[in-house]
């Protein structure tokens, strides 16, 4: 099981006092956390040292609209040109997911207000609080910058309902 995979159980079951197990190393979920996060300090530390997670195409795409857009109410007046949050993308992460039939501009890869642009879809609801789910169970992980981070809590914890 990937990392990925174990923290969406976790979160789903919200273990954080049970261990995680691999071979005859016995973890809880904070240390696991705790490592991660200080992995990837590390590596910011270190010249020419960078470590990449996978991600999909569109959680990649949602951490660089979200570090460079969270405090706008709405795309529209912005020019955002997509190829280069595209090309952020995979310079910062591993892309599992290349499908580009979706996903392709701003609003449909992260809706500004969410509740609005998926209506009475509850299924790509689901499928965007998944997205932002597993962001938001690490964000200092992923997202580069306090508030960016402190806002996707908080959509989450607003989309969670």
């Amino acid at each position: 099981m990937d990392l990925v995979t174990l923290f969406k159980v976790l979160k789903k079951y919200d273990v954080k006092y049970h261990s995680i197990i691999n071979g005859d190393s016995t973890f809880n979920l904070e240390l696991v956390q705790k490592f991660l996060s200080d992995l990837k300090d590390a590596a910011n530390r270190l010249d020419g040292f960078t470590i990449k997670s996978f991600l999909s195409r569109r959680r990649a795409l949602v951490v660089i609209l979200q570090e460079q857009y969270y405090k706008l109410k709405s795309y529209d007046k912005e020019q955002i040109v997509f190829n280069d949050i595209e090309d952020e993308a995979k310079r910062r992460f591993k892309i599992k997911n290349r499908d580009k039939s979706k996903f392709n501009t701003p609003q449909e890869t992260h809706p500004k207000n969410p509740f609005n642009y998926y209506g009475n879809d509850k299924n790509s609801l689901k499928e965007y609080r998944e997205t932002i789910g597993l962001l938001a169970s690490m964000p200092d992980f992923y997202i580069v910058g306090d508030e960016a981070q402190d806002d996707i809590i908080k959509l989450y914890h607003i989309i969670e309902e």
